[in-house]
């Protein structure tokens, strides 16, 4: 299974488009206009909240993104590590998780999700692009949303990384 999220162009808050393999919305991702932790939603097509997602205001070396469920329970914690290759953490799933480069970072990536060592899917931005979009491959449907909700975490963290830098 394949989603695309992408970035609207022009969002006051930080909306994007979540869509299928057939270019039909599979999820709604709105953004919250002011917040300083770039906080946003994901919904189902219903309009049910599924997830919130918001950076963490205070950090010392590594960036985090904290995943919320719909009943406000934090049940993903994104951290952004830095190694030879980069790396996300995702702290507090039932297995661990992680989020590697395959490759340098550059104005695109390839990165695989691996859950227990296992791979379940990939992330990949392509490189020429005029907002940021995700493209997400994995097997179990079951997985879409909170693999929406990570995928924005991260690119949350990069979107502050690369605010801190300018």
């Amino acid at each position: 299974m394949e989603l695309t999220i992408k970035n609207k162009f022009f969002s006051l808050g930080g909306s994007s488009k979540v869509l299928d393999e057939n270019s039909k919305d599979a999820f709604i991702v709105k953004g919250k206009f002011f917040t300083i932790t770039a906080k946003k939603f994901v919904y189902d097509l219903n309009g049910n909240k599924l997830f919130t997602i918001r950076n963490k205001f205070w950090h010392l070396f590594r960036r985090k993104a904290l995943v919320y469920d719909a009943n406000k329970r934090l049940v993903a914690r994104v951290i952004r590590n830095f190694r030879i290759r980069q790396v996300y953490t995702i702290e507090g799933a039932q297995e661990e998780i992680k989020v590697v480069a395959n490759g340098p970072i550059g104005l695109g990536f390839d990165m695989s999700i691996l859950m227990g060592g296992r791979e379940i899917g990939h992330i990949k931005r392509p490189y020429v692009q005029w907002t940021d979009t995700f493209n997400v491959t994995f097997d179990d449907p079951q997985d879409a949303a909170i693999l929406v909700a990570l995928v924005i975490g991260i690119d949350n963290i990069q979107d502050q990384a690369k605010n801190a830098n300018s």
